[in-house]
């Protein structure tokens, strides 16, 4: 049985570590696998898929969803989802197909819009896990946010160094007052 399994959440939420967990899995069980990144994200190399808690595979770099197609496996990892480009139909065809889909991303952009395009993913979903992280403000260990620090040029920026995970109270306070006094 085919499954799209997706973890979401904010920035230094494990998710790419549940992400690669699972890869290590589905290795171990003997399957056929493929893992794939957007080509945008060269953080921590062009061709590897890393954790924080430095657990890396390879990966190949692509852009639009269309190119997994050219790719034959029992099951497909992506990471950073987000970034990606294309008609989500693609997935939803190959899990009808029998293939099984494991995949990272954010939910929402530092603004708390829906990222692109993650919030048709997560509709065509099976199981959606929902990370946390540790808000950097309060220490509460329910942070669904990611905040930018400082002001942003352009929609998409590629980062770490730049973004926080706050909890829900925290970032409302932080978006309040950046767009009310321009302070970070």
């Amino acid at each position: 049985m085919s499954r799209i399994i997706v973890y979401t959440g904010p920035m230094f939420s494990s998710k790419t570590a549940f992400l690669l967990a699972e890869y290590e899995r589905s290795q171990i069980a003997e399957r056929k696998t493929v893992a794939f990144k957007p080509a945008i994200d060269g953080r921590f190399g062009t061709d590897i898929i890393k954790s924080r808690n430095a657990v890396q595979i390879e990966a190949i770099c692509i852009s639009n969803l269309s190119e997994i197609e050219a790719y034959n496996a029992q099951d497909y990892f992506i990471d950073e989802f987000q970034f990606l480009k294309g008609d989500i139909q693609i997935i939803q065809n190959m899990a009808g197909r029998g293939k099984n889909f494991y995949i990272s991303g954010l939910d929402m952009t530092a603004e708390g819009k829906p990222f692109a395009i993650m919030q048709e993913l997560l509709c065509i979903a099976d199981e959606v896990e929902k990370r946390k992280a540790i808000c950097v403000d309060c220490k509460n260990s329910n942070a669904t946010h990611s905040y930018f620090l400082g002001k942003k040029d352009k929609d998409v920026l590629v980062g770490d160094k730049e973004y926080i995970p706050l909890c829900r109270e925290c970032w409302a306070r932080r978006m309040y007052l950046k767009n009310t006094t321009d302070e970070i």
